[in-house]
């Protein structure tokens, strides 16, 4: 989950990501 917002911070895309995970974890 880190590297995915490490990736890209400003990316809507990796920030949605990064929801989902949230959301599942």
């Amino acid at each position: 989950m880190s590297q995915v917002h490490q990736s890209s911070p400003n990316d809507p895309k990796t920030k949605r990501v990064t929801v989902d995970f949230e959301d599942n974890a």
